[in-house]
């Protein structure tokens, strides 16, 4: 008896073990990496704790010279790790490994952002309890030494500040929107997504929504921006994983932040702006009703989109008076031609008229007064 039951338990706890060994076989890990060994180093440890579990690990580096492929084929000597070189350029790297994903959920493990098999568990359970799109969590700051450090106000910071009291919160259609384009305001232009190294995705969305190669580091803003209408997203409000805070100087753009929104977010910003105005009329939600009672984003969006509105309108009335001065333009040169031709008769006529004057004045008086002439 005792012994059929200790075969039993044996048997369960190597169930257990098989499932725990497989427990992120529906997870596809996308890594990118380039020149970026030092940032992998730190985050070896925690990594190994869970990526041989993952269903697939696609690390696509670029042209790396630094080492990093040879740590990452030394730290992870995984059968399920493969890598690939494609050209430098971060959001065709997410894409290409996107693209090459097989199991139904991606995670995308950026250089030197790592998160624990904890934290990757509860998203997951998030993720598969709420049915979602994309599941996003805010992450433990670290500084430039790898020490914990408060870091920017993030959108879903904003969330944490109102829900106290939920662990998870749902935004989709109008209200999803609402919550990007506040996000994405400038000057702070913030990505609603936040940190992909603390979110899971679902594969088959990402494969038919790429991200934009571009619109430099903001390509994933802009992704969110364009993206948030058809996407169902779960907010986790509690810290998942690790964001090492770059130095700013490192990401420096040569344009300012405001140059930046009007080149690649302003047209998106103001169609989702658009969409979201003919969705939401006349019902509105706490999270929309929050976006147009901000004064600032509200007027400077219609104000933006106003002048835009009026210089094409502009451009269209200034094409409408150029034919029409080019019409009157022929009318005038037409009746300059008919009082040209007019002085000619006039004067013509005031010839003959002399010239009858001087027939006249050859008549006697006596002849005229009996022609009555």
């Amino acid at each position: 008896m005792e012994e059929a039951l200790l075969e039993e338990t044996t048997v369960q706890v190597t169930l257990s073990q098989r499932i725990l060994d497989f427990m992120f076989e529906h997870i596809s890990v996308i890594m990118p990496t380039r020149n970026c060994r030092s940032l992998i180093a730190h985050s070896v440890p925690v990594l190994q704790e869970w990526l041989p579990k993952a269903g697939e690990v696609i690390v696509v580096d670029s042209d790396s010279t630094d080492g990093t492929r040879e740590l990452i084929a030394s730290a992870f000597p995984f059968p399920n790790v493969k890598v690939h070189n494609r050209p430098p350029g971060l959001y065709a790297a997410w894409n290409f490994g996107i693209q090459a994903a097989t199991r139904p959920v991606t995670y995308i493990s950026t250089a030197g952002d790592a998160i624990s098999e904890r934290d990757l568990t509860t998203l997951d359970s998030v993720f598969k309890r709420h049915q979602v799109d994309v599941v996003v969590s805010p992450p433990q700051f670290l500084d430039s030494d790898y020490q914990p450090s408060f870091g920017p106000l993030w959108p879903i910071h904003r969330l944490l500040e109102k829900k106290a009291d939920q662990d998870v919160i749902l935004l989709s259609g109008p209200d999803l929107v609402a919550f990007a384009l506040k996000a994405a305001h400038p000057p702070c232009i913030n990505n609603w997504l936040c940190s992909s190294a603390s979110n899971l995705y679902r594969t088959e969305y990402l494969k038919g929504h790429p991200f934009p190669e571009d619109a430099g580091h903001g390509a994933d803003t802009l992704f969110g921006i364009k993206n948030a209408r058809h996407m169902k997203a779960a907010f986790y409000l509690h810290l998942c994983g690790t964001f090492v805070m770059h130095p700013t100087g490192s990401h420096a753009h040569h344009l300012s932040r405001d140059e930046i929104f009007d080149i690649y977010f302003l047209r998106g910003y103001q169609e989702e702006l658009r969409w979201l105005v003919e969705q939401t009329v006349p019902d509105c939600s706490a999270y929309i009703k929050e976006l147009f009672w901000n004064i600032e984003p509200g007027l400077e969006i219609h104000k933006r989109t106003a002048s835009s509105d009026a210089l094409a309108l502009a451009e269209d009335q200034n094409g409408i008076l150029r034919v029409k001065n080019h019409d009157l333009r022929g009318k005038v040169s037409q009746l300059k031609e008919r009082n040209a031709s007019l002085k000619v008769q006039l004067a013509n006529a005031k010839q003959k008229g002399k010239q009858a004057d001087l027939v006249l004045k050859k008549v006697p008086r006596w002849l005229r007064r009996w022609l009555r002439i």
